[in-house]
């Protein structure tokens, strides 16, 4: 894997992808998470959750992880969602949050498929839409 941009990385077919998101101030439960229009289950561990996936698609195709986060109204302003983004060998590719002060709900991590792992994803970067998700998760 490859970071490209924020939130934009180049893999390869058959890599494994991990994104380990940590909650502050708040339960893993209010978060969604979707590969591909699909629901994506978490591994919980003790503190953090671990959402991992392997590369399927073929070359020249995206793989697409929305995360979906909710703060409830109780949680205290410095209630985040802390996300690493790791590659096959558990090297964070990149690191951010998602803060409740900040009204941002929504996050795309685009995963472009490449045969060599390091070509450029053409096309606009990825869409960061702020809206406020129903609560609680069903």
């Amino acid at each position: 894997m490859k970071r490209i941009s924020n939130h934009k990385f180049s893999v390869m077919p058959g890599e494994q992808v991990v994104i380990r998101v940590t909650p502050v101030a708040l339960q893993l439960g209010f978060l969604l998470a979707t590969l591909d229009g699909r629901p994506l289950t978490p591994s919980n561990g003790s503190r953090a959750a671990k959402y991992a996936f392997v590369v399927a698609r073929p070359v020249g195709e995206t793989h697409v992880c929305v995360f979906d986060a909710a703060f409830p109204a109780e949680s205290p302003e410095q209630a985040a969602y802390k996300f690493s983004v790791m590659d096959s060998s558990g090297e964070a590719q990149e690191n951010f949050s998602l803060l409740k002060r900040e009204m941002l709900y929504e996050v795309q991590l685009w995963f472009h498929v490449n045969d060599d792992g390091v070509r450029e994803l053409e096309g606009d970067p990825p869409i960061i839409v702020q809206h406020h998700p129903p609560e609680p998760w069903d």
